[in-house]
């Protein structure tokens, strides 16, 4: 941008951005200068952030020491200059939270300079789900700013667990399952756990054994 102005002696130019992207980012400069060759310069540096959405967490059904199948949360838009951090803690019914160690923690991160976005997943690695603090905790998946150290966006949901030997005695033989997901039930086989699932329409009735009571919401 070029502005002339002639016999003034206090003037102001104003730059205006439309349609910011990321490559609007940078280091901008205002020069002046004047008849007598004078030059000045004033700096400065601009930033294009954007603020993360909500993470959605997703936790599989869960019998103790023995599921495999870890936590997942994932972020369509971790926000941007910075990207947000995952990081994941633990409530017990106790009330004690516990945060997670970073090397149970394997997140991937993808950014998108033309929309200023930063999408990415992250699972927790939660150790066959041992130690019995598990069942009737509260499990979060926080988006921190590395800066700030702040939570800005979280997903928490209650973590249910069945005990290990909740087939013990039973074979080829229907077990209800007593939390939610409703659709969801145990098959037991040699004293395993298989989960199996009625359509997302219905819930497992318990005495029937049968797929059978319509899904109220």
């Amino acid at each position: 941008m070029y502005v002339n102005k002639r016999d003034v002696t206090e003037w102001q130019a104003i730059l205006s951005i439309r349609n910011v992207t990321c490559s609007r980012g940078g280091d901008y400069t205002c020069r002046v200068n004047n008849s007598d060759g004078k030059v000045h310069n004033k700096s400065t540096s601009l930033s294009v952030r954007r603020l993360p959405s909500a993470p959605t967490l997703s936790i599989y059904p869960i019998v103790e020491t023995l599921t495999i199948n870890n936590p997942n949360c994932s972020a369509g838009n971790l926000g941007y200059y910075p990207a947000m951090t995952f990081v994941w803690t633990l409530t017990e019914e106790n009330g004690i939270e516990t945060n997670f160690s970073p090397t149970q923690i394997t997140s991937v991160k993808s950014s998108n300079t033309q929309t200023c976005t930063t999408s990415g997943s992250s699972v927790l690695d939660a150790q066959r789900y041992s130690g019995g603090s598990w069942n009737n905790s509260l499990l979060c998946c926080k988006l921190t700013d590395p800066t700030t150290g702040q939570v800005v966006k979280a997903d928490c949901k209650k973590v249910y667990t069945l005990p290990a030997n909740y087939c013990t005695g039973y074979n080829d033989d229907f077990r209800y399952y007593p939390y939610e997901p409703c659709n969801t039930y145990v098959q037991c086989h040699d004293n395993y756990v298989y989960f199996n699932y009625c359509n997302d329409l219905f819930c497992i009735n318990p005495v029937t054994k049968r797929c059978d009571i319509p899904k109220t919401s």
